[in-house]
């Protein structure tokens, strides 16, 4: 088997370490902590914020569709992924460098600069994401890849107790002060996201295995019929599509929970920090105990215990909420395990989610699967903007119940998805009836 995945010690470090650095930017940039409370610090009312963080996490998933497309029409994807992240990353450099120049003010223009910044890099990484995924999926045996991910996502919540570290240190009583405080954290984005890219230069890319085709695309004229033909013919792409949705929609109040401690709990700046750790601390949860469940019994296993244990988070914001607790030590580290939930939610994308997708998907249209998947779990990705609406117009009991209830649809729904690799191409043999090929 290793004759046949040559390199593997060398990715594993290589994407590792770039996986590792794109991680600890994310850490920085943080959308359901620290853009958040940057947002609140400016004077950003609930709905605008829930608003920001949707506009963003959409520029990435919503272009994936077409990404997908472009991406099967290169036989080697790494040129590809080079290429994008050099047109979107260095744009990142802009929001640092804005906020230190007008120390915050006036809001707006920081705001703006903010969604436009971020949105170039989320939008053009959309398009680094596709032939990202693939590299991956191609570069180890399907029986080791997710322990391997779960080995990337241990060493990436180790790394990330630095970024707790400096965050708490940041926004604490003894950091610089707002909002020089923020230029350093968002600089620490850039400067993670350039360090990365150095790594990505260094990826082996592995061709196919076996007789599978290097590269399958569709003709754009017949695109949007062979979407509508993958959707009616594969039953597990609908439902992990629809578990996806639901649980991307159970999100929404993640960008408010932090909003919840510091306005209605009276936890200090400095917790923010503790999150963060907390975060790491389920992302670790995710890898060692999801990823080794996925190895032995399935992506769809880890799917099914993870929606339910990221579902709990809700519960014990409403329960706090009904019960109208205080600011005591009790309820701030019991209001831990809901960002412990957070940091679990984040790494299920890939280790369960991504990974039943790579052995769902027909030979050859893997990145095809993979943009039509993400572009239309885009769908969740309203939650934010929804919950910030729900909020304003109601409460956060309101915000939590709902959150709760298209928790528990999720983790129902994950119930009935079967074990990909048992299934074969049963429900996928008809989708090459609309024959890919050249415009």
């Amino acid at each position: 088997m290793a004759s046949s995945y040559p390199r593997q010690r060398h990715n594993l470090t290589v994407m590792g370490g770039e996986y590792v650095l794109f991680a600890l930017a994310m850490g920085f940039l943080s959308p359901n902590i620290i853009l958040p409370t940057f947002a609140a610090e400016l004077g950003a009312s609930e709905a605008a914020i829930g608003a920001i963080i949707t506009i963003l996490m959409m520029m990435w998933n919503l272009p994936q569709v077409i990404a997908g497309n472009i991406s099967a029409r290169h036989e080697h994807k790494k040129p590809l992924l080079m290429k994008v992240i050099l047109y979107g990353r260095p744009i990142t450099l802009a929001v640092p460098f804005v906020i230190a120049l007008t120390k915050g003010e006036p809001a707006w223009l920081n705001l703006g600069v903010i969604i436009v910044a971020y949105g170039i890099f989320f939008g053009t990484d959309a398009f680094a994401a596709i032939p990202w995924l693939d590299i991956l999926r191609r570069a180890f045996p399907p029986e080791k890849r997710g322990r391997y991910v779960a080995v990337w996502q241990v060493v990436k919540a180790i790394a990330l107790l630095g970024t707790s570290a400096a965050v708490s240190y940041l926004l604490g009583a003894n950091g610089p002060g707002f909002p020089a405080n923020y230029t350093v954290i968002f600089g620490a984005v850039s400067l993670c996201l350039a360090v990365s890219f150095g790594l990505t230069s260094l990826f082996v890319e592995l061709p196919n295995q076996g007789d599978e085709p290097p590269t399958t695309h569709v003709a754009w004229r017949d695109f949007g019929a062979h979407l509508v033909q993958m959707w009616r013919v594969d039953r597990r792409l609908r439902i992990i599509t629809v578990v996806r949705i639901l649980f991307s929609l159970s999100e929404m109040a993640f960008p408010f929970y932090i909003l919840y401690a510091q306005r209605e709990l009276g936890f200090p700046a400095a917790t923010l920090g503790l999150f963060i750790l907390a975060q790491t601390v389920g992302m670790s949860l995710a890898s060692i105990v999801l990823g080794r469940l996925a190895d032995r019994h399935g992506a769809q296993r880890a799917i099914q215990v993870g929606t339910v244990l990221v579902g709990t988070a809700p519960l014990l914001a409403l329960g706090m909420a009904v019960l109208d607790v205080g600011a005591g030590s009790v309820a701030r580290y019991a209001f831990v395990w809901v960002y412990v939930c957070i940091g679990l939610a984040e790494n299920l994308i890939i280790l369960a989610f991504l990974n039943y997708l790579f052995d769902a998907a027909p030979s050859g249209q893997n990145t095809i699967y993979m943009g039509a998947f993400n572009t239309l779990t885009g769908i969740g990705l309203l939650g934010p903007v929804l919950g910030g609406w729900l909020l304003g117009a109601t409460s956060y009991r309101a915000l939590f119940a709902v959150t709760l209830a298209l928790a528990v649809g999720a983790s129902a729904l994950a119930l009935r998805l079967p074990r990909v690799r048992e299934t074969g191409a049963e429900d996928t043999r008809r989708i090459g009836e609309i024959r890919p090929g050249a415009d």
